[in-house]
């Protein structure tokens, strides 16, 4: 999988089109002790950041409704007061006095009068109450998805937006984990977050409703409160140092499947899946003994949690009969409101254990971004639109170098070559002698280190690339072909072709034959790699697709070795007459074929002998 994500991304790259994602390896795989609070409090304080960045002139309208929402909870509640004394005593306190005393102003007199109206309060404001809800909920949703699609979006953007270079220097298999796990983990700590935030107000509201009923009974709760934020401490930075093993025994699974279905046919003849079983099966293991690990020490924490509330519960019960003196309307409300604060207060610990799971998933998504974003090879995106100039393209290189990073010797060494409008040639030289880097920084894929190349005398740098990667057709040696129908293979060179098109360029690539022959036609799946196809039916689509690209440059690197000698000739005598509308660079091995139309320029060592 991770070759194929690997031949996917430069096909992708040499077209400008978004097809697959590459990898990375992010810097916290060393992360194994547990963390200080400094690193928390800097990945929380960037996630913020981003958040309110996002959000934008939406945050005061969000924070708006959850304020209100618990603010007419807490009224509700507090209402309750006066419904209860009104029902089993003399009214005892300041909130009955004072609600008495409006509804007396407003000539509701006599207790039933008084007990209706209030009656008819609370159902206007348990209505508006749930308008404020529903309102609340679907902005904090959209907020939330909006905000994780933002950064899959962004990350792929980059991903797709970075040249070759930058994409060979990443691995395969973590990109995909980053781009799927860690984005999912960071879309499950973003929902937690915002239900947190509505259990913080509605915390903080009911804190304020108890502290005007009763400022010492509320004080048990704070104490209690108080209490268990030493147990929960640890608990978070265990929560943290989980969600840094999972973001890496994550990858390290992503590897092993990575591998597998890459070397998937090697794999089953050798009769070697056992070693690969073996590996998966213990990083799965490894995964499944941490999060036991992690449940029990929630488990421990929630049982911790109902004892420290039972225990708040009692205290106040005793202390409002025996100390204070309390009515039993408020040491009812009280513990109306200790009974519901449990839930909220519970759901608010639990969304900053999340929060703190999350945050390496988050600082893995972002270094991935930054990562790409810093690397100076980074491009901008082409717009979709028409091509100019047309017609074959003029190709100049002058005294071009190159050198891989990390290598001795250039891989090209002062190259020259001029390619006129419409002409074909043949690059032939044995392997590793800089054909295929030739036709990389032909296609732009690769900046020459010294020298210019130039297209129809334009420097192949800025806008000129940009159009310029829109005018070429790039068949690679190793056919690449989407798990979908030939159809959609076809089309994804030029999703606009009639049914003639794709007809006129199977025919010239030879392919027409075969494929009407196929059960299901043009409708045909041809399976992951195009397994479903022999090799040389493969190479046949590839040229097919390129020529119904229409384009200026046709790439042929090794596009026809699997194919045998006949059929390659007939292929290439097809290509004569293409001349004037593009032209024909092929790289290859087997000279046999090449006619005497073709101009031949051989390469040794980086050079053009």
């Amino acid at each position: 999988m991770a070759e194929y994500s690997c031949n996917a991304a430069k096909f992708a790259r040499q077209h400008c089109a978004i097809a697959t994602v590459d990898r990375f390896r992010a810097g916290i795989d060393g992360v194994i002790v547990l963390p200080d609070g400094g690193l928390m409090i800097a990945q929380s304080s960037e996630f913020s950041r981003s958040l309110f960045a996002y959000a934008g002139r939406r945050a005061p309208a969000v924070i708006g409704l959850v304020l209100l929402a618990a603010l007419l909870e807490g009224v509700g509640i507090l209402l309750l007061v006066p419904f209860l004394e009104l029902l089993t005593g003399p009214p005892l306190s300041g909130v009955t006095r004072v609600a008495g005393w409006v509804l007396q102003s407003l000539g509701l007199t006599t207790p039933r009068a008084q007990l209706v109206a209030g009656l008819g309060v609370f159902f206007v404001l348990l209505v508006l109450r749930g308008v404020v809800m529903r309102a609340r909920d679907v902005r904090l949703a959209s907020l939330s998805l909006g905000f994780v699609d933002h950064w899959r979006n962004q990350v792929f953007r980059a991903l797709a937006g970075a040249t070759w270079p930058a994409l060979t220097a990443l691995r395969h298999t973590e990109v995909e984990h980053t781009i799927t796990n860690d984005v999912s983990r960071i879309a499950e700590g973003t929902d937690r977050l915002m239900r947190g935030s509505v259990a913080l107000a509605l915390v903080v509201i009911q804190l304020v409703v108890a502290f005007v009923l009763s400022p010492v009974l509320t004080s048990v709760v704070l104490a209690a409160m108080a209490v268990l934020t030493l147990p929960f401490t640890r608990l978070m930075r265990k929560a943290h140092l989980l969600g840094s093993r999972l973001t890496v025994a994550g990858r390290e699974i992503h590897q092993v499947l990575g591998d597998f279905l890459t070397g998937l046919k090697l794999a089953k003849s050798h009769g070697s899946e056992a070693g690969y079983i073996e590996r998966f099966d213990a990083k799965t293991e490894d995964v499944r003994r941490q999060l036991v690990e992690h449940t029990a020490d929630q488990a421990g924490f929630r049982l911790v949690f109902q004892l420290i509330a039972g225990a708040a519960a009692c205290a106040i019960i005793l202390a409002g009969v025996f100390v204070f003196n309390s009515s039993a309307a408020i040491l009812t409300v009280s513990l109306i409101i200790l009974v519901r604060l449990s839930g909220p207060f519970m759901t608010l610990l639990q969304a900053i254990q999340s929060f703190a799971n999350m945050m390496p998933a988050f600082a893995s998504v972002r270094e991935l971004k930054t990562r790409l974003e810093r690397s100076s090879d980074v491009v901008t995106l082409p717009e979709a639109g028409g091509r100019s100039p047309a017609g074959p393209a003029a190709i100049e290189l002058q005294g071009v170098c190159f050198r891989y990073a990390g290598e001795d010797s250039n891989a090209l060494d002062d190259v020259s070559l001029s390619v006129a409008p419409g002409e074909t040639v043949a690059v032939t030289g044995p392997s590793g002698s800089g054909k295929t880097t030739l036709a990389d920084i032909i296609v732009g894929l690769q900046q020459p280190a010294d020298g210019t190349v130039e297209i129809d005398g334009e420097l192949l740098t800025g806008p000129v690339l940009e159009r310029w990667q829109r005018e070429i057709a790039y068949v690679p040696q190793d056919p690449f072909l989407f798990d979908q129908s030939i159809r959609d293979n076809l089309l994804w060179a030029r999703p606009d072709a009639m049914a003639q098109d794709i007809w006129t360029a199977l025919q010239m690539a030879s392919a027409d034959g075969f494929v009407r022959g196929l059960r299901d036609g043009l409708d045909t799946r041809v399976g992951n790699r195009g397994h479903q196809l022999s090799g040389g039916e493969r190479q046949r689509i590839c040229l097919a697709r390129a020529l119904l690209r229409q384009p200026r440059l046709l790439l042929l690197d090794e596009a026809t070795n699997a194919v045998d000698l006949d059929l390659e000739r007939q292929l290439l005598e097809t290509l004569k007459p293409l001349s004037a509308q593009m032209t024909i660079i092929m790289i290859t091995h087997r000279l046999s074929h090449v006619s005497d139309h073709v101009r031949c320029v051989e390469f040794r060592n980086g050079r053009i002998i």
